[in-house]
């Protein structure tokens, strides 16, 4: 494993070539920039197919198949819980939070955050999305990126990497927008599930069968359920930390919603969420699985997150391992650009009118581009530092997850409560935040010491909401006539003309069906 590049025929670096070039075609052709809704939200013309395909590629990074793989090795399929739980925060954001964003043509979190409350929050959400775009995000796509090409390439440096990967995939990000985005990501979404089902059945295969597997593997690896004192995932944190992340992830998260704005209607915005809940469900099989049939076939690896290059390296053949390293960096790539794109789109409409009011279609098209080049060219620079300061970004990511809870109270506080003022939200915000700090860095000298953080995720839920609760009861009721158009209400549901439309186009039919089905794989898979 030490040097791949010998394993690697012409037909694997030429199928890598074509893919280089083709995606950056593909990108540049179906590009739009003659405005600001062209450019950020694709003209808001994507039907549902592409926005669901989009959403589920951009949920897929190349370190989270990396990471899947890795834990299945190492812990089983526990780790498919943050999978098919997102049925619930999606149906959540398609019933109820995704009209609010339409209707009222919403750019990014942070202006829906700034128009229901004010400025304060806004500008805390976009500061805390720029910064882990920035540094985490982009940078982490691009240094995965680069583990997986100097697999092929030992001889170039991790920072020559680096540069090369955010040259392809800036070369149609930044020109096209989002609607470059969407489309090389439904292409790349086909390569990856393509290349990811070759690998399942070569390894499966290999490790003599799905019966062989049962057979040779500890039950509870192949279980979705963990006691509570599991370390993968506790089922308390199943049942109170996952859907928070979730909501996080799926209603708040700029790159992932950024898909659902760009629909050509509500109901497009709707099936495509739904799609993309369906399309979850197959990572358990492709993505995740793979990791427990390579404990039979590579039962000593020490670093569990090698063992998908493992299977790739070891048992595919010439062609199809070049199909597969593909995907990988389709993977990586999907990601970058809709993370780029994400935070293009929050500089431009959150912090530009800062500096120049009454921007030009033009000049608001031209912010994006300049800001998403010098955040991809910060990001390279910082990429390779991710190697040497792991304990850092561990760190980082810890705060994130952290902070994730109180941007969820406040997104449901000022959905659904009509009373809660931009005091209250802000105060809210700060004190999950310094509650997070706290924890992050104290937690083992509390009582929370030894708690998951799935489990600790609840608590800072929980002193946010207590703020925001506790500061609104202690503030005067003022009537904002604004208020009520920024929030959910049933006229929404009144508006769903859902008489005489047949059953599989209608949104809740096909809601209370994925919800029934996932039930019954969960019990399956319990």
């Amino acid at each position: 494993m030490e040097n791949l590049s010998a394993s690697l025929g012409w037909v694997d670096l030429l199928v890598m070539g074509v893919y280089v070039i083709g995606i950056i075609w593909w990108g540049l052709k179906k590009g739009k920039s003659k405005s600001s809704e062209d450019y950020f939200l694709a003209g808001k013309s994507m039907t549902w197919p592409i926005i669901g395909i989009s959403l589920f590629a951009a949920n897929v990074s190349s370190s989270s198949l990396l990471s899947w793989s890795g834990d299945a090795y190492s812990s089983g399929i526990a780790v498919f819980n943050y999978g098919w739980a997102a049925v619930i925060p999606l149906l959540f954001f398609l019933v109820f939070i995704l009209p609010v964003y339409l209707k009222k043509n919403v750019f990014t979190m942070p202006e829906w955050l700034g128009k229901r409350f004010d400025n304060r929050s806004r500008y805390y959400l976009a500061t805390m999305n720029m910064i882990g775009y920035v540094f985490l995000d982009i940078a982490q796509a691009l240094y995965a990126g680069s583990l997986v090409v100097r697999l092929i390439f030992p001889e170039l440096e991790i920072w020559q990497i680096v540069w090369i990967l955010a040259i392809v995939v800036a070369a149609y990000t930044i020109p096209g927008g989002l609607s470059s985005v969407i489309h090389t990501e439904v292409l790349q979404a086909i390569i990856l599930l393509l290349g990811s089902t070759l690998v399942t059945i070569f390894a499966l295969n290999e490790a003599g069968g799905w019966a062989e597997v049962v057979k040779q593997t500890d039950p509870d690896m192949l279980k979705l359920i963990r006691p509570m004192d599991d370390e993968s995932v506790p089922w308390l944190g199943l049942v109170l930390g996952i859907p928070l992340l979730g909501f996080y992830y799926w209603c708040t998260n700029q790159s992932i919603v950024q898909r659902t704005l760009s629909a050509k209607s509500i109901n497009e915005g709707r099936k495509g969420a739904i799609l993309a809940s369906f399309l979850n469900f197959p990572i358990l099989f492709i993505m995740v699985l793979p990791g427990v049939f390579g404990l039979i076939i590579y039962p000593e690896i020490e670093r569990p997150d090698l063992i998908l290059p493992h299977l790739i390296f070891g048992l595919l053949p010439i062609g199809i391992k070049g199909l597969m390293v593909t995907a990988l960096l389709a993977a990586m790539a999907s990601t970058l650009s809709a993370v780029l794109n994400s935070a293009s789109t929050v500089f431009s409409y959150d912090f530009m009118p800062l500096f120049k009011s009454n921007m030009s279609n033009k000049m608001m098209v031209r912010s994006g581009k300049i800001s998403a080049l010098v955040m991809i060219v910060i990001a390279s620079l910082w990429a390779p530092a991710i190697g040497e300061f792991d304990s850092i970004v561990k760190y980082f990511q810890s705060v994130l997850s952290y902070m994730a809870p109180p941007i969820v109270a406040v997104f449901l506080f000022g959905m659904f409560w009509k009373r809660v003022n931009g005091t209250a939200a802000f105060s809210g915000l700060m004190a999950g935040l310094l509650g997070s700090i706290f924890l992050v860095f104290f937690k083992d000298d509390t009582i929370l010491a030894n708690w998951h953080f799935l489990l600790v995720a609840p608590v800072i839920f929980v002193l946010s909401s207590s703020t925001i609760i506790a500061v609104t009861l202690a503030s005067a009721f003022k009537v904002n006539p604004e208020t009520d158009a920024w929030m959910w209400n049933t006229s929404y549901l009144v508006e769903d003309d859902l008489q005489g439309v047949v059953w599989y186009k209608n949104y809740r039919i096909i809601s209370v069906i994925l919800l029934v089905f996932t039930l019954f794989f969960v019990y399956i898979w319990r």
